[in-house]
């Protein structure tokens, strides 16, 4: 599955910002989540990119208990 559909899956109300989004689909495309690595392809500081994956994983786990409750 193309990575910007699968994230559009797990964000089909569109929650995550452009910046967010952006991160999560170019660490799914280069397989990696070493900040040093993402900082560098997206011209941003590591600890930006930290900081972005906190809000990242926030919004999965509010979003996962939300999912829960449909079961």
């Amino acid at each position: 599955m193309h990575a910007a559909r699968l994230i559009d899956t797990i964000d089909d109300k569109k929650n995550l910002t452009p910046a967010l989004h952006q991160l999560l689909e170019t660490s799914l495309v280069l397989e990696t989540t070493d900040s040093k690595i993402l900082a560098a392809y997206l011209q941003q500081s590591p600890a930006v990119i930290r900081t972005e994956f906190q809000k990242i994983l926030s919004f999965l786990g509010k979003h996962q208990r939300n999912s829960k409750s449909f079961f």
